[in-house]
């Protein structure tokens, strides 16, 4: 993956949220051009260098790609979803988890805090407020990320279920 951090580098990251996220109707189904909307309504351009998708579904780094295309929005596109992915279902994990080889855990464990990491210091980050996710990453934007009092958004955090991210 790429440097994130570099002085001139702008880069945005998406976290999306599928899985039993939507099956339990505990969020709507955003779909990628409302993530890729809310970048360039925050960039007030199309330039962007590096485009991060944190997501449990490879269909939604799909989406994100097809809407980054379409919108013209010319970024290295960056992922750390398996082709073989199609959302988190807690249930399914807790059973796998029982009945397989457990040594896989630490890796996907290193692979969200990696993800985690990324969404942090990525220039813009854009999700669904109501994911914990995107509730953690806000917070820690906000302690390492530049911003202003005058800032409406914590560090460059839009949110495509609403305008701005409020303790619930």
């Amino acid at each position: 993956l790429p440097d994130f951090l570099g002085e001139n580098v702008i880069s945005a990251a998406f976290h999306i949220r599928r899985g039993d996220k939507i099956s339990w109707h505990e969020s709507p189904k955003y779909p990628g051009e409302q993530y890729v909307e809310k970048l360039i309504n925050a960039t007030e351009s199309k330039m962007v260098d590096h485009c991060f998708v944190a997501s449990d579904d490879f269909l939604a780094v799909q989406e994100i790609q097809h809407a980054l295309h379409r919108f013209q929005v010319k970024c290295s596109i960056h992922h750390m979803t398996e082709l073989s992915e199609r959302g988190f279902d807690a249930k399914k994990h807790k059973r796998e988890a029982h009945a397989h080889d457990t040594s896989i855990i630490p890796q996907k464990t290193l692979a969200f805090m990696s993800q985690v990491d990324i969404m942090i210091h990525a220039t813009y980050f854009i999700g669904a407020f109501n994911s914990n996710v995107v509730e953690m990453v806000t917070l820690q934007r906000k302690c390492v990320k530049k911003h202003t009092d005058a800032d409406p958004m914590y560090a460059n955090v839009h949110g495509v279920d609403r305008a701005a991210w409020y303790m619930r």
